[in-house]
């Protein structure tokens, strides 16, 4: 997502972090909601796998929220900083199948929360 750059260039201009981060899940929410129409209108949208993956990512968004404002923002930045760098990766690394039809949900709904949180 667009957040990989737009965070660390506005840390590295100045910007507060806790102004950043928003900033950077904001660009994310419009490139991702963006895509999500043009792929609806396209039909190329998964149900069975986006819904676990949307509402597992929603019901653990505040959790995420609220867990940030326990720890110093040092260590919240360098978490989602690692967690940016790795989302970023993986569009590098070649992926077998691992959801078929007969697949558990449990998969998306991990990775659903993760990402939420």
């Amino acid at each position: 997502g667009a957040a990989v750059a737009i965070v660390p260039v506005l840390v590295f201009l100045g910007i507060p972090f806790s102004i950043a981060r928003p900033t950077g899940l904001f660009a994310n929410f419009m490139s991702t909601g963006s895509a999500t129409f043009y792929n609806l209108r396209k039909g190329l949208v998964d149900f069975k796998l986006a819904l676990p993956l949307i509402i597992a990512s929603i019901a653990f968004s505040p959790v995420g929220a609220y867990a940030s404002h326990l720890f110093p923002e040092k260590v919240v930045a360098i978490a989602f900083t690692c967690f940016l760098f790795f989302a970023g990766a993986m569009v590098y690394i070649p992926k077998k199948a691992v959801f078929r039809e007969e697949s558990s949900i449990f998969f998306p709904i991990l990775i659903g929360a993760i990402a939420g949180f």
